[in-house]
């Protein structure tokens, strides 16, 4: 851990900034939330998609191997769907009071001297 601290702190690095992703990346896996999200698309699948409960996981898996996450699926299959009605679903009601400070990695953070931008695809209401 020493030596890539010590390393992203040498001013010579090319980076101006570093990007990271929030979901599943800054908080660990074992809070529950993936899990969380997928059972919330489904919940969507079947609230507002009227998809069979049976058949909504797969469909779920279906559409993101195909198109890249399950709304573009949606989509692409001809669903109007609007974006903040489906992420108040699928991330709004998500358990984030599971996630929990974690000290090492804020310490981590701000040893790196390059500006930090932090990014999520939760709608705005979540944040």
């Amino acid at each position: 851990m020493d030596s890539c601290s010590s390393s992203v702190r040498d001013s010579s690095s090319p980076f101006d900034c570093l990007i990271f992703d929030l979901d599943d990346t800054l908080y660990p896996s074992n809070t529950g939330l993936g899990e969380a999200c997928k059972t919330n698309i489904d919940d969507f699948l079947v609230e507002k998609c009227g998809f069979l409960e049976s058949k909504a996981s797969s469909l779920r898996v279906e559409l993101f191997k195909s198109y890249g996450s399950t709304l573009a699926g949606l989509r692409a299959l001809g669903y109007d769907i609007d974006a903040d009605d489906y992420h108040s679903v699928v991330h709004g009601r998500l358990p984030y009071d599971r996630i929990k400070p974690d000290p090492q990695l804020g310490n981590l953070l701000r040893s790196i001297a390059q500006r930090k931008i932090i990014f999520t695809n939760s709608d705005r209401s979540t944040r």
